[in-house]
């Protein structure tokens, strides 16, 4: 007969204390024989009651393994936070280096020779004057057409070593839509709807040239420079790029027009 289990066990008190008919002993015999559950049930029925002592004993051991338990989590989660800081320790030095995201204040910027080539072309000078090294220059325009050539360093940007690099340079671009018009040179053509170009960002930014108005012409030295040695600036970003070399051919034809920091005074 299939008997539930948990009929059996509403059964085994009886059945142990020998007080059941005599049907309902056959009937529990005849489910121990089959089920190992009921008869570890029964088995538990015949164990001996712990002494006070021992239940005392047995609470403290429970409260011993909770404590246990407790403290392991804790020790856990340290675990896990000790590794968290370790890793953001070790990454985030590396990543306050070679992420480019800060901007540089125009009181570190100097512009000079701003001037225009006899074909329309803008030159000027820039140099970054607070003694760090530079190595991302953006071009980037707002909603009302203006470009910003935006320099951005890491926040950790080492100290530059020497005079030679993208920090002290020449930058030139085209404002014009005639194609006949743009100095090969240049190779940045900013488009004739331009109505300014500025360095830097648009809450903090140095104007370079607006629509309508005339800068100085260029010297003849300018015009050969730019026609003989001029380098575009994103040309420059190769590792391998000879800076030293470049603003040495530089000067070769500017000579003494050759800018650099300013003197301030």
């Amino acid at each position: 007969m299939n008997v539930p289990c948990g009929l059996i066990q509403d059964l085994l008190p009886l059945y142990y204390d020998e007080v059941c008919s005599q049907e309902s002993r056959s009937l529990v015999e005849e489910h121990l024989a089959e089920c190992p559950a009921c008869r570890q049930r029964l088995a538990d029925l015949s164990a001996p009651l712990p002494t006070p002592e021992e239940e005392e004993e047995t609470a403290a051991l429970k409260e011993v393994q909770t404590t246990w338990k407790k403290t392991r989590r804790r020790a856990r989660w340290k675990g896990v936070a000790i590794a968290l800081v370790a890793i953001f320790l070790a990454v985030c030095p590396l990543w306050l280096t070679i992420h480019k995201g800060t901007d540089i204040p125009t009181e570190d910027i100097q512009i000079s020779q701003a001037c225009q080539l006899e074909d329309g072309t803008v030159v000027f000078h820039f140099y970054i004057d607070d003694g760090k090294s530079l190595d991302t220059l953006l071009v980037e325009e707002t909603d009302d057409g203006s470009v910003y050539f935006t320099p951005k360093r890491a926040l950790l940007e080492p100290r530059r070593t020497s005079e030679y690099g993208l920090y002290n340079t020449y930058i030139a671009f085209s404002v014009t839509q005639d194609p006949e018009k743009v100095d090969p040179h240049a190779s940045y053509n900013l488009g004739g709807d331009v109505p300014a170009v500025y360095v830097g960002t648009p809450k903090d930014r140095i104007l370079i040239w607006e629509r309508g108005e005339d800068l100085p012409p260029a010297s003849p030295a300018m015009e050969t420079m730019m026609e003989t040695q001029y380098i575009p600036f994103w040309e420059t970003y190769r590792p391998s790029f000879d800076w030293e070399g470049y603003h040495q051919a530089l000067e070769s034809v500017l000579g003494d027009e050759m800018a650099g920091k300013e003197e301030t005074t």
